[in-house]
């Protein structure tokens, strides 16, 4: 349950006061853990809530690193997702996997499209694959079907 704004203002404004941790827990009827919370979070904050986390990982790539990926695409467009990894890995020391290079390059605005000259993309098969060739049809001759 989350406490009222105006209850942690109390705990700081007592604080202020000069009275103690305990004595501000005793008098609310809060536990002392919770008035020392309240009063290292607008210590170190600034203000009675916390800030809210952004839930999941960190990026592995910061601003530096989108800057030196704006930097190599401007030279060379046609750099693919695994090339800028690699590239990342050796210049910046930043082992990253190809599908981290391509969120942060959606991050940044960047979007993949295939232009008119570029070539499509080829069918699943493969194009030296040898084709299949029919079965050549039995030739029933024999006592079964009556042929001689």
């Amino acid at each position: 349950m989350a406490y009222p704004i105006e209850l942690r203002q109390r705990v700081v404004d007592k604080s202020a006061q000069g009275v103690t941790q305990p004595q501000i827990a005793e008098a609310l009827a809060v536990s002392l853990g919770w008035v020392n919370k309240i009063l290292q979070c607008h210590a170190i904050h600034g203000t009675l809530v916390p800030p809210r986390k952004k839930p999941g990982r960190a990026p592995k790539l910061q601003e530096e690193h989108h800057i030196l990926l704006r930097e190599w695409i401007a030279r060379d467009p046609s750099l693919t997702l695994a090339q800028l990894a690699q590239a990342m890995e050796d210049h910046m020391g930043v082992a990253v996997n190809p599908t981290n290079v391509f969120h942060a390059l959606k991050a940044m605005g960047f979007s993949y499209k295939k232009n008119s000259h570029t070539r499509r993309t080829a069918t699943t098969r493969h194009p030296t694959a040898p084709k299949r060739m029919a079965r050549p049809r039995r030739k029933h001759t024999g006592p079964e079907l009556g042929l001689s």
